[in-house]
């Protein structure tokens, strides 16, 4: 079974997340920040998804990560090259699009 970390700072968008991808067969595990993720336990606000993606790559060279905002950042960054495990999705988004990412950046569909 595929494991899916969700971290967002909007407890309603954790649940949604966590609820479609639970019954899509992943197991989910959810953070409210960047820090809990991290195993960070000395709290400090990360101010943007790109800076909390840094902090995770340098912890976990290679692991899949979906970038997500309704800021204008994304649209920034989608000019700037990421790796092939990485990739950006814009709030609001269709559930089918969540779905395709998490397939394509793990490789599989979990059962």
């Amino acid at each position: 079974m595929g494991r899916i970390l969700i971290v967002d700072n909007e407890p309603i968008v954790r649940a949604v997340m966590a609820m479609v991808l639970s019954d899509a067969g992943y197991a989910v595990q959810t953070a409210a920040g960047c820090h809990i993720a991290i195993g960070d336990h000395r709290p400090r606000p990360i101010s943007t998804g790109g800076r909390c993606f840094e902090r995770v790559h340098e912890r976990n060279p290679g692991l899949p990560v979906i970038l997500m905002s309704a800021g204008n950042w994304i649209r920034r960054r989608r000019t700037t090259p990421i790796p092939d495990h990485a990739a950006f999705l814009g709030k609001p988004f269709a559930v089918e699009e969540l779905l395709e990412l998490v397939v394509r950046l793990t490789g599989s569909r979990s059962s």
